[in-house]
């Protein structure tokens, strides 16, 4: 009798794997998701020496979500991150997003957990074009703290509506972010969101590392679809703790052919009275199998000595 349950697990875990959605009952669903990685990265340091190393940080990731419907107007779901390094040795097996929520057909969306606010998702990181962890991605403009973060989502015709909090600590000392955004669709191709982000004083949920620089960021972003093709604009400035305003102004341009994709971007970030920097990302895909890609990314920051200029080749595969 143990052997037959064995078996029939293994069987439920493996099409879960393959078919990606379980359904346990007409009212609640499980779905897993894998995503595995690796890539060979040259980064520069501030002295402007190429640092080299193999790694599979910030692209292996195992998903697993729920969801079940308790009435015709209300829905509770979870989901679950879990981010892991295989190519480095016994490396640490860390959480990202971690949601746990529920969503009413006619009052919205509340959930709390561990993940990036609306304003982060669609301004602030809307000109990446990496395939992987750091190439082809360019300085994003700061944004709220990601854990002990509650959300409501809201959606009237095709405008989204979102409000994020964030709580954050530093040893008896509690301070509180905020951002507040709006997406609206004027078309099936054409998208327009605008946020504001009242930055947490502290850098973590119990930072002991110090205080985030910046303490206020807003933007607007355009993403425009047509084809195969996406352009995606971005204007936004953060405020320093020391009241110094950084610009952030650039495009990004994807495009697929078939089993291959190319991706270009281009920014102007301003720091106060300080010469504004010219960054650019260029990324190059090939689909070698269905859901496995080969790839070129290449960041190019225009800081001092090329710190952080970055070439990443890499592998990844998601099923």
């Amino acid at each position: 009798m143990k052997k037959s349950m064995s078996m029939i697990a293994l069987a439920v875990l493996a099409a879960t794997a393959q078919a990606g959605e379980l359904s346990a009952g007409k009212d609640t669903k499980f779905e897993l998701n894998v995503e595995l990685g690796a890539y060979h990265l040259s980064k520069k340091d501030s002295s402007g020496v190429a640092g080299k190393d193999f790694l599979g940080k910030g692209m292996n990731q195992v998903e697993i979500k729920a969801s079940h419907k308790l009435n015709s107007d209300v829905t509770v779901f979870g989901e679950i991150e879990v981010d892991y390094d295989p190519i480095v040795d016994n490396n640490t097996v860390k959480t990202d997003d971690v949601k746990l929520g529920f969503a009413h057909k006619d009052l919205g969306t509340f959930m709390v957990g561990q993940f990036d606010s609306f304003y982060e998702d669609n301004v602030v990181e809307a000109l990446g074009i990496g395939h992987g962890d750091t190439g082809g991605f360019m300085t994003e403009p700061a944004s709220s703290n990601d854990g002990k973060h509650v959300q409501y989502l809201k959606k009237v015709g095709n405008l989204t509506l979102a409000i994020d909090g964030t709580f954050s600590k530093s040893g008896t000392n509690t301070d509180t972010g905020m951002a507040i955004a709006a997406m609206y669709k004027l078309s099936d191709q054409l998208s327009l969101t605008a946020g504001y982000s009242d930055i947490a004083k502290y850098k973590t949920d119990d930072s002991t590392t110090g205080d985030n620089a910046d303490k206020k960021s807003l933007g607007v972003a355009m993403v425009y679809k047509f084809g195969d093709s996406k352009l995606t604009g971005m204007h936004a400035q953060t405020t320093s703790t020391s009241d110094v305003k950084t610009k952030y102004t650039g495009v990004a341009f994807t495009h697929k052919m078939g089993a291959f994709d190319v991706g270009v971007s281009a920014q102007k970030v301003k720091a106060g009275t300080a010469a504004s920097r010219n960054e650019f990302g260029l990324g190059f895909g090939y689909e070698v199998y269905k859901n496995m890609t080969a790839y070129l990314d290449i960041s190019r920051l225009d800081k001092t000595n090329k710190k952080d200029d970055a070439v990443e080749v890499g592998v990844k595969y998601a099923f």
